[in-house]
């Protein structure tokens, strides 16, 4: 999650716990349009496999991460084609990771040029803010948490009579709301965490 359950409680005015399970919902709701909007995962996760692309027609220096800012990137390998072995690299020797902003330089020669040619392992994406960050890892921006709250009260006030559906998902357990639009707020937030290529 991008934002915490009491902080929606809060924009809403609840005090109690029997809508819990639904603000929960509605909550993942708009963290999942924050990470639409931002056409990239936000939220973080452990041991990742990601295929970065070298940029240009050659390859490039510099290869980009989906799920920043970083943490830790355990494992890096490279394959000039398909067909061959994984070469794995070394941190400082091979390339040096630039955890803020997910990106990988390497040291001597260019990265290959094509899908997936490049793996990345690594931790990375904004800890849940309610709960204690671990070591190295960052929370959501303050815009990104304020946006995303405000998304999850819109669409907690309109799923009733502004044509937001609710849809039982999995084995019923879950809730899924369809046909959503995010507030301004969120749209500022999470235009401003696109990846640029540069």
């Amino acid at each position: 999650m991008l934002a915490t359950l009491d902080d929606l409680k809060d924009a809403l005015g609840f005090t109690g716990t029997a809508d819990d399970a639904e603000l929960t919902s509605t909550l993942a709701a708009a963290s999942a349009a924050a990470e639409r909007i931002a056409g990239r995962p936000l939220t973080r996760a452990a041991g990742v496999i990601e295929y970065p692309r070298a940029y240009g027609p050659i390859g490039d220096k510099l290869v980009y991460l989906d799920r920043y800012p970083v943490e830790s990137v355990s494992l890096v390998r490279r394959r000039w084609t398909l067909d061959d072995a994984w070469e794995t690299l070394s941190d400082g020797e091979d390339y040096v990771a630039m955890m803020g902003n997910g990106k990988l330089l390497t040291q001597s020669i260019r990265w290959p040029s094509g899908h997936r040619l490049i793996e990345a392992t690594l931790t990375g994406g904004y800890a849940d803010p309610a709960s204690p960050a671990p070591d190295g890892a960052s929370y959501p921006p303050a815009d990104l948490q304020r946006g995303v709250i405000d998304t999850a009260v819109a669409f907690w006030n309109t799923k009733a009579d502004k044509g937001l559906k609710s849809v039982q998902v999995g084995d019923g357990d879950g809730q899924q709301l369809l046909d959503i639009a995010s507030t301004a707020t969120l749209h500022a937030a999470a235009t401003a965490l696109r990846r640029v290529m540069a």
